[in-house]
């Protein structure tokens, strides 16, 4: 049986924006409203977890985006780090592929900056690691470095039906190339 075709062996999860993604067969997504990095990291870590880490192959974080709406970009990357040692001690042989935060268009002018730095980090520190992957998702959002406001809804905090299918078009996309082993973990 070849990746594709077993039953949930990968996991996507993360914050609201994942809620209207709807991943093929053999694909959980769970998104949690309002999610920063260390809430998600305190959901997987309780003993009563609806997530058994230890069942995927391939788990996809798409989570940030709250962190630095609240203007907590000082400790993201320790955040992100200790999410990630967690999965791994959970799991140590699977793959992880972080999603990069997108900047959302509402209080641009905020969290344009820490957006940029966020995933800078993140690029960088996921560089370093042979199971992880990090994929500049963002860019399917963005024109001359602002967001497509047709992709989010009136708000700006959410992707609307357009960018939600965007969204879930590339998370498709990684998981096939996954699948093909033509994915590079550093």
């Amino acid at each position: 049986m070849d990746r594709g075709e077993r039953e949930e062996n990968v996991l996507i999860i993360g914050d609201s924006i994942l809620r209207h993604c709807y991943p093929p067969r053999g694909v959980y997504r769970r998104s949690f409203s309002g999610a920063t990095i260390v809430y998600l990291l305190e959901r997987l870590a309780s003993p009563n977890s609806e997530i058994d880490l230890r069942r995927y192959e391939l788990i996809i974080i798409h989570v940030g985006s709250n962190d630095i709406d609240n203007g907590s970009i000082n400790y993201f990357l320790a955040d992100y780090k200790m999410l990630i040692n967690h999965i791994r001690n959970a799991n140590p042989i699977c793959k992880i592929i972080i999603s990069a935060v997108i900047p959302r268009p509402r209080a641009l002018w905020k969290t344009t900056q820490d957006t940029v730095r966020a995933n800078q980090l993140l690029k960088r520190y996921a560089a370093r690691k042979g199971y992880l992957h990090f994929h500049t998702t963002y860019t399917s959002f963005m024109r001359h470095r602002r967001p497509i406001h047709r992709y989010y809804d009136n708000g700006g905090l959410h992707l609307n039906e357009d960018g939600s299918e965007i969204l879930t078009r590339v998370l498709i996309n990684l998981i096939r190339l996954w699948e093909q082993g033509r994915l590079s973990f550093w």
